[in-house]
């Protein structure tokens, strides 16, 4: 009997299968395991089954698919590896490659079994799977771990029979790869390329490329999509802890930064340093930790004392401010929202936490800087730290229902989690929205504004106590989608601006009609919100998470490249007017709603409220900006760069005599920077 490429290639594609789905049954199995066991014993998995049927199969079918990805990835090197062999066709070359193959199943087998078993064992500590805290484990006192561990479970026991159990599998894998089959005496084939064997190939590649990508969609298979169902626990049955290590694992290599980075990068050794140029305080006068310097207390306010008004934060996703100064009748990319933009408060000085959405996002949530050399707070050492300035957490406090509604999947960049933990009560997605309004109409990365934004009137409605919403829209975003229905309004490109813009004219079309429909689902909201009995007793802010960029912006057009508005409505007895040219970013929000909604309220801010006419008011980007009314500053580690306004507000140059402004400044933004990443140590309340 001859080595014949095909006869090869049925034996290892058999023994491939065979450790497939060994593989797959095992993770299938420790799903259910994990279901029963977190899910409330037998009991508690029955009645799951019976209140919840659709979201329990949607969690295990999502499993399924998040297993299957990683079975894919499993089976790229030895699919390859067969080429390779038709390269050198030999029994030599059969040994060589069935020994590779032994070794690299016998190793997937037991990292596969290791990570899903020690997932199962970290979702009892902190109820979740593998997660960037998982390296805490060797970054705090490892053997002290250990022995807590051994102090509240069977360690060695579980160790044990993890062991064996790991080692059985494996030794299955080497058993499945038995070199001697391919030992057959006999002549090597005169033809070494079976056409069977190609015809294999051109369909089992793209099978596992799309196994490995999960998705026949647009996006592959995403943590997102793991967001199956309201209850937290089924959208933790729809994941898998090799993703969830994989993902920590990346979040660790891209977000690396100590805490204390900001403050060494702008010279400060120590928080003391920091704060007192920040606050203009001696060293020696200062508290023994720098969280006392953000209490504040609102001014007495009678209206919001008798009206208890409720109190909701829109984050627009990529609301840029620059292209709302082209706004005109035949380019109306505001619509019903420029009327509401006339009659109400609208600071286009504003500047958000970052450019990327989870940054602002993540950032205002807890109303703190994002710094130049930070990570992302979800994403972080620090991502189960209650927060004690964070907004939710003072108008939980102030006797207010907390709430965070996001237009898509709320397991995104673990925000769900995020969100509990500084305070929201509920934390509302696209699953909570279609199970209200049905069946709708929606978008790739989630539910069109208009029924977010409808479905936080009807929550304002029904409300029985004042609400605090947080919302997060995501439809202004790329692939730039709107409603089948939707009618848009004239968007004829001025030819000033189309000669600026840097992507093709059908692009920049889709691109400005999504952010025509945004604008206007938000003006229809407010002008409903305004014409109901909720106007009388709501307030409303709106603000951009970043811009977008489709022109190349200069130096002298900083601002205009960051900037987003901060847009607010506040009834008209509460109402109180702030100066247009009023400098602000995003650690200013919270502190003027608080003058706004609460009286004689005492509360942690970074930021200054825009109310304030005695304060110096900055805007402060990530970016190593800050804009005040002199001008910006770049701070960087080696220097500052000082560019003032020519004319006012408008482009900016730069300038060897900076002013005493610009200089101070300067001052504020590396010891604001130097100081929020040193007192996060100290932010939080356990």
């Amino acid at each position: 009997m001859s080595l014949s490429p095909s006869r090869v290639f049925r034996s290892w594609i058999t023994r491939w299968a065979l450790i497939a789905l060994a593989l797959g049954l095992f993770l299938m199995l420790c799903r259910i395991t994990a279901f029963f066991y977190y899910g409330g014993g037998v009991g508690g998995g029955f009645q799951y089954v019976r209140d919840n049927p659709g979201d329990l199969g949607r969690a295990f079918l999502m499993g399924l698919r998040f297993d299957l990805v990683a079975l894919c990835y499993a089976l790229v090197l030895p699919v390859l590896s067969y080429l390779l062999w038709l390269c050198f066709p030999s029994r030599f070359s059969a040994r060589v490659l069935t020994w590779f193959e032994r070794a690299y199943f016998v190793f997937i087998v037991s990292v596969v079994c290791a990570i899903t078993l020690v997932d199962l064992g970290y979702s009892s500590y902190l109820q979740d799977h593998l997660n960037v805290l998982v390296f805490g484990f060797f970054e705090d006192d490892t053997m002290a771990l250990i022995r807590t561990f051994r102090k509240n479970y069977p360690f060695f026991t579980i160790l044990t029979a993890s062991f064996i159990f790991v080692l059985a599998l494996a030794s299955g894998s080497v058993r499945i790869f038995r070199v001697r089959n391919y030992l057959d005496k006999g002549p090597l084939p005169q033809r070494h390329f079976s056409f069977k064997v190609l015809l294999a190939y051109v369909l089992i590649i793209p099978l596992i490329g799309v196994g490995a990508r999960g998705s026949l969609g647009l996006f592959p298979l995403h943590e997102i999509d793991a967001a199956v169902s309201p209850d937290p626990f089924l959208n933790y049955l729809a994941y898998s802890g090799i993703h969830g290590l994989h993902r920590a694992v990346k979040v660790r290599q891209e977000h690396n930064a100590v805490w204390n980075t900001n403050g060494l990068y702008y010279g400060y050794g120590r928080w003391q340093d920091a704060a007192a140029d920040l606050y203009d305080i001696p060293v020696e006068k200062l508290p023994n930790d720098p969280i006392p310097l953000l209490a504040q207390l609102t001014p007495k306010n009678e209206w919001a004392e008798k009206t208890r008004p409720h109190v909701v934060v829109i984050m627009m996703e990529s609301w840029g401010g620059y292209w709302l100064t082209w706004q005109s009748p035949e380019f109306n990319v505001l619509g019903e929202l420029e009327a509401q933009f006339k009659a109400d408060n609208v600071l286009m000085n504003f500047v958000p936490s970052m450019t990327a959405t989870i940054g602002s996002l993540s950032a205002l949530m807890v109303s703190a800087p994002h710094r130049p050399e930070g990570n992302f707070l979800t994403e972080s050492r620090y991502m189960q730290v209650p927060f004690r300035f964070a907004p939710a957490k003072h108008f939980k406090q102030a006797g207010y229902k907390t709430r965070f509604i996001y237009g898509g999947g709320i397991g995104w960049r673990t925000v769900d989690r995020f969100a509990k933990i500084q305070s929201f009560d509920t934390i509302e997605g696209d699953f909570a929205i279609e199970s209200r309004y049905g069946k709708i109409e929606k978008h790739d990365w989630g539910i069109y504004d208009e029924d977010v934004f409808r479905y936080i009137e009807d929550t304002l409605k029904e409300a029985t106590e004042p609400q605090f919403i947080f919302v997060m829209t995501t439809t202004n975003h790329p692939p730039y989608q709107v409603p089948k229905n939707y009618q848009a309004l004239p968007l004829t490109i001025p030819p000033a601006l189309a000669s600026q813009l840097v992507s093709d004219a059908q692009l920049s079309a889709e691109r400005f009609r999504v952010y025509q429909y945004s604008n206007r689902m938000l003006g229809q909201m407010i002008e409903r919100v305004r014409n109901s009995p909720l106007g009388e007793r709501t307030i409303i802010a709106a603000t951009g998470d970043h811009g977008f960029l489709l022109k190349t912006f200069s130096e002298a057009e900083l601002l205009q490249k960051w900037q987003t508005p901060l847009y607010l409505y506040v009834p008209k007895e509460g109402f109180r007017k702030i100066p247009s040219e009023t400098f602000g970013s995003h650690t200013d929000i919270f502190p003027t709603l608080y003058d706004f909604a609460l009286s004689e309220f005492k509360h942690y801010s970074w930021g200054t409220s825009l109310l304030n006419p005695q304060a110096a008011h900055y805007a402060f980007h990530y970016s190593r900006l800050g804009f005040n009314d002199a001008g910006a500053i770049i701070a960087d580690r080696g220097g500052t760069q000082y560019l003032m306004w020519d004319p006012k507000y408008s482009s900016l140059k730069r300038t060897e005599t900076p002013s005493d402004e610009l200089k101070l400044l300067d001052q504020r933004y590396r010891a604001m920077m130097g100081l929020t990443g040193m007192a996060l140590n100290f932010g939080g309340m356990i």
